[in-house]
């Protein structure tokens, strides 16, 4: 429920949203190489938002506080557990500042976020990998929270973005030893990580030349961030803060009979994230739309990695006691049609978006 009240000149809104949610999972590895799960998942989620905006002459002023409480039930084998079963009360501050002068407009703001670990993060079951690796989930994961800075300026069609991020418990993979029977089994399982820094910085430019719209975009990033890896002395650790450069160009040409003919092309360079390092690779993709009988029917011709060069090669450092170096060449490089034609076109009246909707996500 949302309600919204003129107030002192401004705009006022206040409202809260309530989700019940229940997950079971059972698990029975009948040959008995890894342990059975039967767990169940019980969280109920409230949360409240008051919101007050105001212009005052150019200046558009915006500030908020979202509450929300959980509270998250874990059982095993039908008997509730008091370690894995927790309570949280979080709330998130939010402000933002605009200021438009003539075609520049300006903003400041400030907002703070959670993300809550998807349901099969929190999953108590071992999965088999190989025979030298496993896999788990956590059910003490900590939902990750986020707080960011941020700095947004257009001109026309020129836009400037930058920010600064203080991320804390964002979720990772970690290795150990599985058991001290099997000490060559290595036991991946979800883990919180420690806090860190991040930057974004991201120059955006789509003006439009005739039938032509192109787009340029040029993103930075860069983390602050340590990981433990083999080898490295006591109490070191290995330093994940190299800056890495995105290149974005997507093009768009009105063609004649109503056609619409794209193609992009992206690269992206060296870059840390967490606790992978990722290394560079390109990929172009263009496609060719058309519309008929207003709308109802479409036709879109796609090729995707036209060139056959997208690739996901990188270490992954898992802890003290293991890394991975992975080298993923898909094979996305493909043409494809859709035709879409819309029988009964009704008119909308809903214009909200329904409640829950992260909560399903997580599902």
């Amino acid at each position: 429920m949302i309600l919204s009240s003129s107030v002192f000149g401004g705009e006022i809104s206040l409202g809260g949203e309530f989700t019940h949610t229940l997950r079971t999972s059972l698990y029975e590895n009948l040959e008995g190489i890894v342990e059975n799960d039967d767990s169940k998942i019980k969280e109920r989620l409230f949360s409240g938002f008051l919101e007050y905006s105001r212009e005052i002459n150019i200046v558009r002023v915006q500030a908020g506080l979202r509450f929300e409480n959980v509270n998250f039930n874990y059982y095993k084998s039908g008997i509730y557990q008091d370690e894995q079963s927790k309570n949280y009360n979080h709330f998130f501050p939010s402000f933002s500042l605009s200021v438009p002068v003539k075609d520049i407009e300006t903003q400041l703001s400030y907002t703070s976020d959670i993300t809550r670990p998807i349901y099969e993060m929190l999953r108590n079951r071992i999965d088999y990998v190989n025979r030298y690796t496993y896999e788990s989930g956590n059910p003490l994961l900590k939902p990750s929270t986020s707080h960011i800075g941020a700095f947004k300026s257009s001109y026309k069609w020129l836009l400037l973005y930058a920010d600064l991020q203080h991320i804390k418990n964002d979720f990772i993979f970690s290795s150990e030893t599985y058991s001290t029977e099997n000490p060559g089994i290595a036991l991946l399982r979800q883990e919180n990580a420690p806090s860190y820094n991040a930057m974004n910085l991201m120059v955006n430019a789509a003006p439009k030349i005739g039938n032509w719209s192109p787009q340029w975009s040029f993103e930075i990033y860069k983390q602050w961030y340590k990981v433990d890896a083999p080898g490295l002395p006591e109490n070191n650790k290995l330093s994940l803060d190299r800056a890495s450069l995105a290149i974005r160009w997507k093009n768009s040409l009105d063609l004649p009979a109503g056609f619409t003919l794209s193609a992009d092309i992206n690269w992206e360079g060296k870059t840390d994230r967490s606790n992978i390092s990722y290394k560079a690779t390109w990929w172009s993709e263009a496609s060719l739309y058309k519309e008929f009988f207003n709308r109802r029917l479409t036709l879109l011709l796609q090729a995707n990695d036209i060139f056959n060069t997208y690739r996901n090669k990188q270490m992954i450092y898992y802890g003290k006691i293991r890394t991975m170096s992975m080298d993923q060449r898909y094979s996305w490089r493909s043409i494809g049609l859709t035709v879409h034609y819309k029988f009964n076109i009704p008119a909308s009246k809903y214009k909200g978006t329904g409640a829950g909707e992260t909560q399903k996500g997580r599902l």
